[in-house]
């Protein structure tokens, strides 16, 4: 049973109860003293354990990275831990919140980042994680959206064979939900033996002028091709994401490979004793 009581207002006013830092704004400052308020970005961990190291936009633009994993490369001596039996590949959060898979963010441009900060491992302790990995809490711009188109294309200086890859990806930042598309495609063409000039062993060339040559048949390369589909989503729980989130996740991919092992060949055998190594036509895969 609750009682409520309505008292009369008093013609006296009373002031206003104040916080430490409500004294600390209206107290005057002194000749020598500077006052700084600074505000917190939505996201950042309140820990007692201050950050090893920290990475503003700035900083993350000097690193030259062009996706998250390689941002994590470039500040793995930073995130590295020396403790236990540790692999050394730090906790990764993302806004102060535990993430269903790394491949969600793998491919996020630095671009979308606002801040990084790597914490100690006592702050793994006690946020849960084993005290033998740093944290590593990425914090995102608040909106956000990339459309980006990237191909590579290689081959060697003697030639013989090349290989491309090309891959889109899409990505779409509002507060705490995200979504996340890439898709890939790659393929190499094969090399074979007779461009390199390699040497036959013994036996395995035939002896029949116009036979084919195994070297042109055996593959040092394969030739091969990939596919892939990665797609995220997630949704924030509870008032700016704070109490959660629901991540769902899926990854498709097909990769064929066709790599060349010679020819089949034969001995002939005369009455007299005379022989000859014959190649069939029809390479073996």
């Amino acid at each position: 049973m609750s009682l409520l009581l309505a008292a009369p207002a008093l013609a006296q006013s009373v002031p206003a109860a104040t916080t430490e830092d409500d004294e600390a704004l209206l107290r005057p400052a002194a000749a020598n003293e500077i006052l700084v308020i600074a505000a917190r970005f939505g996201g950042e961990l309140d820990v007692p354990q201050a950050p090893v190291a920290s990475f503003d936009e700035a900083d993350i633009q000097a690193l030259g990275a062009s996706s998250v994993a390689e941002l994590l490369n470039a500040i793995a001596p930073q995130t590295g831990s020396g403790r236990g039996r540790s692999d050394g590949f730090p906790v990764v959060l993302v806004n102060g919140q535990r993430i269903a898979s790394f491949r969600e963010l793998r491919n996020y441009p630095p671009e979308a980042i606002r801040k990084v900060e790597v914490l100690p491992e006592e702050a793994a302790l006690r946020l849960g994680f084993a005290a033998d990995a740093r944290v590593v809490n990425l914090i995102l711009k608040d909106d956000y959206a990339s459309r980006r188109l990237e191909q590579d294309y290689g081959v060697p200086t003697r030639g013989g064979f090349a290989e491309w890859e090309t891959e889109a990806t899409l990505l779409r930042i509002k507060g705490p939900n995200r979504l996340s598309l890439t898709a890939t495609v790659e393929d190499r063409s094969p090399l074979f033996e007779s461009e390199r000039g390699v040497i036959q062993a013994a036996g395995n060339v035939p002896s029949v002028a116009g036979d084919p040559d195994p070297a042109e048949f055996r593959s040092l390369v394969a030739d091969s091709r990939g596919l892939g589909l990665n797609a995220s989503w997630t949704q924030g729980l509870g008032k700016g994401g704070l109490d959660g989130s629901l991540s769902l996740s899926a990854a498709v991919s097909r990769n064929d490979s066709l790599s060349y092992s010679g020819l089949n060949l034969v001995r002939l055998v005369a009455p007299d004793g005379a022989s000859a190594i014959r190649a069939l036509h029809g390479a073996l895969t």
